[in-house]
């Protein structure tokens, strides 16, 4: 079965094995279900917190929506690729199959000076975050890896964390270029697939794919198409995470 948060018509909406939907889910009754007392199933309580890794570009900031508005302003003669039509994890590649010096032009804007500092957040990534981290036993980090070209991006990615999630958070950050040797529970990130040293094992125990065009016809057993805009549609998805951990 694949788990999967979808959003349409401006509701938060959840294709979910059927035991989950007879429980009624309010951020008060959180911690019992989270135990399994109160829903069906399993009733066996982890003994460490739920550790969740969240990555940046891509799921919490609109990377592609920005890469795509820079482009275009600056190279109003050259062509583009709409948001839709992505197909490849790396903008350059793709851009590259049009024209090759477009991979250079793509590539520059991405190492610009503040380009990873003014991304905008997708919508409710934010929000969901801090209701993520309010949530008992739910412990949660950033999960980021910096570009080659880093000069720029090490830096703004922290301020961008400062700005929009608070200081606090900046001591949530893991940067690393291989994410498969960071240990958590799940990985919500865009990446198709995550590559690194312990691919075929890695650390984290599932890969929460977050949508974007270039991943749609990933398989996964995880989906994520976007961020809840009610506290009890993320709630839902959480608890869905621990059941999964518990079968």
């Amino acid at each position: 079965m694949m788990y999967r948060l979808s959003q349409q018509v401006h509701r938060a909406r959840l294709l979910v094995c059927p035991d989950l939907i007879t429980c009624k889910l309010t951020y008060a009754n959180f911690r019992s279900c989270m135990i399994m007392a109160d829903c069906p199933g399993p009733k066996r309580k982890r003994s460490v917190p739920l550790k969740l890794l969240v990555d940046m570009d891509g799921v919490l900031c609109d990377f592609e929506a920005s890469l795509l508005d820079r482009f275009r302003s600056r190279y109003p003669d050259e062509p583009f690729i709409p948001l839709n039509e992505r197909n490849t994890f790396y903008a350059t590649e793709q851009y590259a199959g049009i024209k090759r010096e477009l991979k250079s032009k793509v590539g520059g804007i991405i190492s610009s000076p503040g380009f990873f500092r003014s991304l905008p957040p997708l919508p409710n990534a934010v929000q969901c975050l801090h209701w993520m981290d309010d949530i008992p036993d739910v412990s949660v980090m950033l999960c980021t890896a910096p570009i080659n070209r880093f000069h720029n991006c090490v830096l703004e990615k922290y301020e961008w964390v400062e700005e929009h999630l608070g200081f606090e958070w900046t001591q949530k950050v893991i940067m690393c270029k291989d994410k498969t040797l960071i240990k958590g529970d799940y990985l919500i990130d865009d990446r198709p697939t995550i590559i690194g040293l312990e691919q075929v094992n890695p650390s984290f125990r599932q890969h929460v794919v977050f949508t974007q065009p270039y991943n749609r016809t990933t398989e996964t057993k995880w989906r994520l198409d976007c961020w809840p805009e009610t506290r009890d549609g993320l709630l839902k998805f959480v608890v869905l995470l621990q059941q999964g951990l518990l079968q």
